[in-house]
């Protein structure tokens, strides 16, 4: 037991600084979630005496899975923010903003040109904004997917969902990632199973369906006996 230490209600009116540079560099181009696991690994940082400290309350305080933490931490250190020390169980050290401050410049220089590019053409009609660009970049890094893979994914959920915005590929392209669908070569893969799979489920409905027959009440045939007569048959 510590020595000193702040009570749990003082503890609570501390304050966790953010510093301007990270709100001017790194906000705009992180996605939310990988901002609020940054931001609340901030305070957990200066709450030293919280017991609570395991990546299973972390998750489960912002409404997260322990994967999308993992993952967004590994966006993290990809930035430079952090540097994640082990991954089972999870272990992370926050670093000095400043030193990380030149590889997020090399990001905005237009590494992601051609990316950029292939991105906004699959999601015609639909401008991208710098934040949901942004976004991209942090699943690319965060999940060690290639670009052109996400390009593929992107493509493959327009396909079958016309209006399917960053939130909705977000979602799919972590699916494939957790299946080991990282690279173009493998999304392609992936995608031709699950239509041979859905063309499966399609078969399978139709030769499920009930086949209706008609139903036909007295005198429903007697005009076709009167045309048959007509014709001497």
């Amino acid at each position: 037991m510590a020595f000193v230490a702040f009570s749990p209600q003082l503890a609570l009116e501390n304050s966790t600084t953010i510093p301007n540079i990270f709100m001017e560099e790194f906000l705009p181009i992180l996605h939310g979630d990988v901002v609020k696991v940054y931001l609340f690994g901030l305070h957990i940082c200066g709450s030293a005496t919280r017991m609570d400290n395991t990546s299973k309350h972390f998750a489960s305080i912002l409404g997260l899975s322990e994967e999308d933490v993992k993952s967004a931490f590994i966006s993290l250190e990809d930035h430079g923010l952090v540097q994640v020390l082990n991954l089972d169980p999870v272990e992370v050290r926050y670093l000095p903003i400043h030193s990380a401050v030149k590889k997020i410049k090399l990001i905005k220089k237009g590494s992601y040109d051609k990316f950029n590019a292939n991105i906004q053409a699959v999601l015609e009609g639909k401008q991208i904004t710098p934040t949901e660009f942004g976004a991209y970049y942090t699943l690319i890094e965060s999940l060690r997917i290639e670009p052109d893979a996400l390009v593929l994914v992107a493509r493959y959920c327009r396909d079958i969902k016309p209006t399917a915005g960053y939130k909705y590929i977000e979602r799919v392209v972590k699916e494939f990632a957790y299946e080991g669908a990282r690279t173009a070569k493998a999304v392609k893969t992936r995608i031709k199973q699950l239509n041979i799979e859905e063309a499966g489920r399609e078969l399978k409905k139709a030769k499920s369906k009930p086949h209706k027959t008609r139903e036909y009440k007295k005198g429903d045939l007697d005009h076709l006996y009167t045309d048959l007569s007509k014709e001497g048959l």
